[in-house]
């Protein structure tokens, strides 16, 4: 009887061994990017955006795991997001396993970078008239937001034998959506003899940069892929 009871102990302790040590091992997560689209509508006329630019840092995933403690991973290098031309410098979290109730990614835009957010394209009037068209945004902008997991919950499973990716999603009409069609209309234009701008920054075409600031952190958005 004694053996049997030493026996059950043993396979109990190794059972709980072997658990903490699958909490303990992480799953490699990496961080890819996407842009919704190119083309953005108004009433006056089509922006079409041709480049799209943001530098990050302080990439931080903060979770609530069920099974073990919490986590907050951080890297704090910059990373580089070109959302078109499509290309980014590669970044990988190594997210332990486990049930998260949530799971939040953060980061910041740098603005120790000069230009740590860059737009740029064309803005094609309906009365025919053109302009390119460059937005540079120099402030720190904090960011962040709830990751779900691939079926949309909140609760996440993160676990070896199904590997997720996280997605950082810019959607173009949702941070031109507060730009009203009187702005573009009213904006500064600079040059002339076919070579014209509307330069967008802290300190030229205000409303537009105002605007485009207040919805940047809803507009880049992340998910589990």
């Amino acid at each position: 009887m004694l053996r049997i009871l030493i026996g059950l102990l043993s396979v109990a302790l190794l059972f709980v061994s072997c658990s903490k040590k699958k909490w303990r091992d992480a799953v490699p997560s990496g961080v890819e990017i996407s842009l919704n689209g190119e083309e953005v509508n108004f009433n006056n006329g089509v922006l079409l955006v041709d480049t799209v630019f943001f530098a990050m840092k302080n990439l931080t995933i903060k979770g609530s795991r069920l099974q073990e403690e919490d986590i907050n991973l951080i890297n704090a290098s910059t990373l580089h997001l070109g959302f078109l031309p499509h290309h980014f410098d590669e970044l990988t979290f190594n997210i332990p396993q486990g049930t998260y109730s949530s799971i939040n990614f953060l980061g910041e835009l740098d603005a120790n970078q000069g230009s740590n957010a860059f737009i740029s394209g064309n803005y094609y009037f309906a009365n025919g008239t053109t302009h390119s068209v460059k937005i540079y945004f120099d402030e720190s902008i904090l960011l962040g937001n709830q990751l779900l997991d691939t079926d949309g919950d909140e609760i996440v499973l993160i676990d070896s034998e199904a590997p997720k990716s996280i997605e950082l999603e810019l959607d173009l009409e949702l941070l031109f959506n507060s730009v009203s069609t009187g702005d573009w209309t009213a904006a500064n234009v600079i040059g002339g003899l076919g070579n014209t701008s509307i330069l967008v920054s802290e300190s030229s075409n205000i409303p537009i940069y105002e605007a485009l600031l207040e919805q940047i952190p809803t507009s880049l958005r992340s998910k589990f892929h």
